[in-house]
Parts: C-alpha cells; structure tokens; sequence
C-alpha cells in the first residue's frame, strides 16, 4: 500500500511537468478570463528556462517547453485547470 502511494505521488509531481502551456491558455479563455488575465498566465508560463547541477556537474541553461512552475500558490490552480474536461478546443 505505501508503495502504491509513493509511486502515485511520483506520478502526480511529474504530471506538472508536461502541462502543455497552449492548452492552458486555450482553456482559460474557454472559461472566460479576460484578455489582461491571460496575457499575465501567458507571461508567466512563457521565456523560463532552468540548468539542472548535480555535484560539481551543471547542464547549460534551456527553455521550458511545458509544465507549470512548481512551489507557488498558483501551481494547483494551473494543473487542475489544465486537467478539467472541456469539450474539444480548435
């Protein structure tokens, strides 16, 4: 049972990774955010980028493609909303 919950945490922290930033922005102007509101989500999704150190190695600095930023307030909000069901988004 531990183990099950262990794996499904995992599991869980990695999917915040791959939120696809265009569907979440698509999603909130589904549910009709106004313009200001996304274009803040759109800013704060958009130019990050990280380098990953381990030791002494260090990878160079890359963009983030996805994901949602992780240890703000704002995270579970993101990843849920990215997760609802709405009808099919052209």
């Amino acid at each position: 049972m531990v183990i099950l919950l262990v794996y499904y945490f995992l599991d869980f922290q990695k999917a915040f990774d791959v939120v696809n930033h265009k569907i979440l922005l698509t999603k909130l102007k589904y549910y009709k955010c106004d313009d200001l509101a996304i274009s803040w989500f759109k800013s704060y999704l958009t130019n990050r980028c990280q380098k990953v150190r381990l030791g002494l190695a260090e990878s160079k600095m890359e963009k983030v493609q996805s994901g949602v930023p992780q240890g703000s307030i704002l995270d579970p909000l993101l990843f849920l909303l990215c997760k609802q069901s709405t009808p099919l988004l052209t």
